[in-house]
């Protein structure tokens, strides 16, 4: 076995009855994880010594780096800190930059961390400590951070065993100095001080207060107020009628599934547990930017990133979503319709070409149902959620749906539209007449069709235009965002072709 060259482990403040327990990598050595429990005491040192927001981005001190947050004990209801550590003596001479690639990757391995806690049974938890195969495989990739010529040392049997006669010496003679102490200091009627009374691990503080700052919201606000707040996050066809923590939890949990990809395990979280994640408190504010007045921003995860997927991001600015993702569903009218009967469809508008409808038209229609069939756009078109924000892996899919707005505006002889708005725009100033045509003539070619399943298509290319008719007709339909966003440019980069 390869000498160690580092120990990964960590704390959790929410280990079902047991509360504070350690988690080592499965398999490790005992020297190993005695070492760390040892070196915990200075974990523990240095979060209370450094502000909370460096240790939360992650701190290097000698050969330690600790990533922490804090986190709510389900067990009490009270805040404790929860912390991912590396021990390794390469740490001391590594550069800043490979200090800042080691942080990296910690701040990912506890964002990992923290659904393992979150989905553990500790029902079944026996020790003080538990062993998990994921931080063994964390445990071999952080190796790889150091030299070869790095060696973790541990203290040797002879030392450890001297290390405990002297400690039993120690208590013995601080046990005899305290009892003296209490002899003289205190007397009959005095009150006497226990030096073994626990005291709060930390101040408590105002439930989902992580939540509230995050948000912008008054320091009193109250369940509700942060349902109000969160409620453009959603599409809401009815009214809600459910508790403001449950519509809380809601949102919490869509941004965790579709931001961090959560296993289905996450789902028994309880909503404070959830407010209190820097995994999904960070897209939360990029929601919610503090740049924009915390105003609600769909694209803020994209604007987050760099200038490139700003710039992919412009075609749907300033865009009422509802009808957005009304528009992207219409599409999946064409995606329905398998590609035999597509090539029929085109070959039958050569023959019944409807009136004002140009030979380059059948083209651009081929090119679009070639288009919608891209697994990145089907996946968006498809997607069941009630979302109302646009996360990094829609990027190709709304790049591949700008593409299609070109190609119908041009199939629609609408002029060149650069953003889903002008598109709109366009739609609602031009007559539509060969739209209409082929409505009708779709209609007409479905009960003429040679075959069920071609009429079943041309019934489909039907309501794919009544349906992208409605959404551009429509401008009073969804829920129109009053925000800075709406005040922004709508110019967009160009369309590749």
């Amino acid at each position: 076995m390869d000498s160690l060259k580092c120990v990964l482990f960590g704390l959790t403040p929410r280990g079902g009855p047991k509360n504070h327990v350690f988690i080592f990598p499965a398999g490790l050595q005992k020297e190993a994880s005695a070492l760390a429990q040892r070196r915990s005491g200075e974990v523990e040192r240095l979060l209370s010594e450094r502000p909370e927001h460096e240790w939360r981005g992650g701190v290097i001190e000698g050969d330690l780096a600790v990533v922490a947050d804090v986190v709510v004990q389900p067990s009490t209801g009270r805040p404790g800190k929860e912390w991912l550590c590396l021990i390794s003596p390469g740490l001391d001479r590594a550069s800043d930059g490979e200090k800042d690639n080691i942080l990296k990757w910690l701040r990912q391995k506890f964002v990992d961390i923290q659904h393992l806690v979150q989905n553990y049974e500790w029902s079944t938890i026996r020790g003080e400590s538990i062993a998990l195969p994921d931080l063994k495989k964390w445990q071999g990739e952080a190796q790889k951070f150091f030299p070869g010529d790095v060696v973790l040392e541990f203290a040797s049997a002879k030392d450890t065993s001297r290390r405990r006669v002297c400690g039993r010496v120690l208590m013995l003679a601080v046990g005899f100095g305290v009892a003296v102490l209490l002899a003289f200091q205190f007397g009959p009627g005095r009150h006497v001080w226990h030096p073994w009374a626990p005291g709060p691990l930390v101040e408590p503080q105002p439930r989902f207060q992580k939540l509230i700052q995050t948000l912008g919201l008054p320091q009193a606000a109250e369940p509700k107020d942060i349902a109000e707040k969160l409620s453009p996050v959603l599409v809401t066809e009815r009214q809600d009628d459910r508790s403001p923590e449950d519509r809380i939890r809601e949102v919490l949990q869509l941004i965790d599934e579709k931001v961090n990809k959560s296993p289905a395990g996450v789902r028994n979280s309880s909503v404070d547990e959830l407010a209190g994640y820097p995994s999904i408190l960070s897209p939360l504010g990029d929601l919610f930017p503090a740049s924009n007045g915390h105003n609600f921003d769909p694209l803020g995860l994209i604007r987050s990133g760099d200038k490139k997927l700003r710039d992919l991001a412009r075609w749907a600015e300033g865009t009422d979503y509802q009808q957005l993702n009304q528009f992207l569903r219409a599409l999946s009218n064409l995606q329905d319709i398998p590609s035999d009967e597509k090539t029929q469809v085109t070959n039958d508008l050569r023959l019944y070409p409807p009136q004002g409808f140009r030979q380059s038209d059948m083209e651009r229609l081929s090119d679009l149902f070639q288009l919608v069939d891209n697994p990145k756009l089907r996946s968006l078109c498809q997607d069941d959620s009630r979302r109302r924000f646009f996360v990094r892996e829609d990027l190709e899919g709304l790049s591949l749906a700008q593409q299609a707005t070109a190609l119908l505006a041009d199939l629609c002889q609408l002029g060149e539209t650069k953003s889903f708005r002008e598109f709109q725009a366009s739609w609602l100033r031009a007559s539509n007449g060969p739209i209409r045509n082929l409505v009708q003539v779709a209609k007409d070619l479905a009960t003429r069709a040679s075959h069920p399943k071609l009429g079943e298509a041309w019934s489909r290319l039907g309501n794919f235009f009544q349906e992208i008719t409605s959404v551009c007709n429509n401008q009073a339909q969804g829920k129109t965002f009053q925000s800075g966003i709406l005040l922004r440019s709508t110019k967009v980069f160009p369309v590749e072709k």
